[in-house]
Formats: C-alpha cells, structure tokens, sequence
C-alpha cells in the first residue's frame, strides 16, 4: 500500500507538471501545447495512475484476505495460510519493484526539472527502492511464491481440488484452451492463460531465475 500511495503522488507530480509546462509549435503563431497533450507522454503517465489504482486496490483486497484468514486460523483452521503467505511475499515485491520503476518513468517524464530536489521525485524514489528489501530481498520473496507456485502445479496435474487463486492451473494442467474475447472476463482468461504458459514445471537446483520470472507473471491478474 505504501508503494502504491507513493507511485500515485509521483503520477499526480508528473501530470500536474505536465499541464504546466509547454513545449514546441508545431503551426507558426499558434501557443505551444501542453507536453501532457503529446500522446507519448499520455502513454508513460497513464500507465503509472493505472498500476497506483490497481495496486491500492489489491492491497485492500489481500487485507480483506488477511482478515479472513486471521479469523480462520482462530477457529483452528490453517489451510489458507500457505496461500496468504505466497500472494503477500509475490504481491510485495512486485508492487515495490513496479513501483520503484514507474516513479523513474514519473521522474524521466518531467525532464530534467524531475532531477530537481524541489519536485520531491528524487526523494520518493529513494523510498520506495528501500522498500524493495523491506522484510527479506526481492529474490527470496519471489522463490518462495514460486515453491507454492510448484506445489499448485504438481496437485492440479494429480487431479487434487486447488485454492481459488490458482484455479487457472487445474485448466492447464488439463491442456484447456481459452477462447479470445474482449469482455473484462476474456480479458483475465487471457492473463490467465499467460500465468498458464509455464509448460510441466520439473523444479531443478538452478532453475531459481526461472522461478522468479514464474511468480512475478502470477501476480498480473490481481
């Protein structure tokens, strides 16, 4: 969540700056436009305020997810536990490292004013990249979602019944095939189908990358 309010003040930094400033003329004797009407600064901002959106609503939902678990476990009831530990660890690295990168992109958006001590973008990306290793390194949070990850896998392939989040892998495992449609519910098939895309996982010693790669893909669909 901390991640996320921070990449939404350096989005909101950005496109305020945007606004303000004015850059080149492309018609004699008309005013320069505003660099936030160029459709490739449009591109780089509205990625950051889309990804600070969705992470804060993610980590309100994996809070609601905490909460159900904790009153599980109350009443005796752990099986959820393995689930809430790998989505917190992937969910936690991605949404710093995303984070992390998108401030950049705020900071690169604004020219060389977003070097500038005063547009506070300096100092929240000095934060946020903290963050990344805040509670363990961003490597070992991502191995140990993939672990959960290989275990998921290995229960679809043997028929077993799995937890709602990784449903998708029991389909895979099936050798299932997703049919493209542009309704929102086509669209997290999709995503689905990529987090799909892993092939038999055989988990090897040195396969370590390779697991990383798998469990930042996971997350998307959150």
């Amino acid at each position: 969540m901390e991640a996320a309010f921070n990449l939404a003040k350096a989005a909101t930094i950005a496109v305020r700056y945007s606004a303000v400033r004015r850059q080149s003329q492309p018609k004699p004797g008309e005013p320069e436009p505003q660099i936030l009407d160029y459709p490739t600064q449009q591109h780089k901002l509205f990625i950051c305020i889309a990804t600070a959106h969705a992470l804060q609503l993610t980590g309100l939902w994996l809070w609601r997810t905490f909460e159900a678990v904790l009153a599980d476990m109350r009443k005796g009831n752990t099986d959820s536990l393995p689930e809430l530990h790998a989505l917190s660890s992937c969910l936690k690295a991605v949404s710093t490292s995303d984070s992390a990168a998108l401030i950049e992109q705020c900071r690169f958006a604004c020219g060389g004013h977003g070097y500038m001590m005063s547009s506070n973008l300096p100092l929240l990306y000095s934060f946020v990249t903290a963050t990344r290793t805040y509670e363990g390194d961003y490597t070992v949070l991502l191995l140990q979602t993939a672990r959960f990850l290989v275990k998921a896998w290995e229960q679809a392939e043997s028929g077993k019944v799995l937890t709602p989040t990784v449903g998708y892998l029991a389909s895979a495992a099936a050798k299932e095939k997703a049919v493209w449609s542009d309704s929102a519910d086509g669209m997290i098939r999709s995503f689905q189908a990529v987090k799909k895309n892993i092939s038999s996982l055989r988990v090897l010693p040195d396969c370590d990358l390779y697991l990383c790669q798998i469990s930042s893909r996971s997350v998307v669909p959150f």
